[in-house]
C-alpha cells in the first residue's frame, strides 16, 4: 500500500480513527482513560449486522511502533471463543510504499457454524484491507474492486457455460 508505516499504523490500530474507514464496524472507541496506543490498553469495537452485529472488548498486544500491533478479544465474539488481528507493517525497500500483513484468528465453538464462520473471517479481512486500501489510496482501490468485479463477471459466464454444457448433454442422452 502507498503510505508510510507510521501512517498506516495509526490508522489500523488506534480505535477512535477505525471505524471512520473500516465498513465491518459500526463503533469503536478506548476503554480506559489512558487512550493511548500501548500494551495493555483496551478498546471496546462493534461489528456490523452482518457480521452479527457482536460488541466486544480488546486487549491490545504485541505492539511494536510503525512496525507491528493487534488486539485480541477479552470475552468470546459470537460464536467465536477468542478474536484477534494482528497487523505488520513493512517498507518496501527501494520504493515508495508498506507492505501490509493483516492476521485475523479466532476459534469457532460450534463445529455446525465452522465453514460459515471461516469465510466470514476470510471476508472480513480482506474488506478490511481493501477499506485500507481505498482510505490510502482510492485509485489503486478502485482498480482492485474492478478486478474483483470482472474476475466475478468471468466466474458467472464460465458457470453459466457448464450449465449451458451440461443441460446439452442431458438432452443427448
Amino acid at each position: 500500500m502507498r503510505g508510510r508505516p507510521e501512517v498506516l499504523y495509526r490508522l489500523a490500530l488506534v480505535p477512535t480513527r477505525r471505524a471512520a474507514w473500516d465498513s465491518n464496524m459500526t463503533e469503536s472507541g478506548w476503554l480506559d482513560e489512558t487512550q493511548s496506543l500501548k500494551n495493555g490498553a483496551r478498546a471496546r469495537f462493534r461489528l456490523k449486522n452482518r457480521l452479527l452485529s457482536s460488541r466486544f472488548e480488546a486487549e491490545y498486544e504485541g505492539l511494536k511502533p510503525s512496525k507491528a500491533g493487534g488486539w485480541r478479544s477479552l470475552k468470546n465474539v459470537g460464536p467465536l471463543e477468542e478474536l484477534s488481528q494482528h497487523w505488520e507493517f513493512r517498507p518496501l525497500q527501494g520504493q515508495q510504499g508498506t507492505e501490509v500483513t493483516l492476521t485475523v484468528r479466532g476459534r469457532v465453538r460450534f463445529g455446525w457454524v465452522r465453514s460459515q464462520v471461516e469465510r466470514l473471517l476470510y471476508n472480513l479481512m480482506l474488506s478490511t484491507l481493501l477499506d485500507m486500501q481505498r482510505e490510502i489510496d482510492a485509485p489503486t482501490a478502485a482498480r482492485i474492486q474492478e478486478m474483483g468485479e470482472e474476475a466475478k463477471r468471468r466466474e458467472e459466464a464460465e458457470r453459466k457455460a457448464q450449465k449451458a454444457a451440461r443441460k446439452a448433454a442431458k438432452k443427448r442422452r
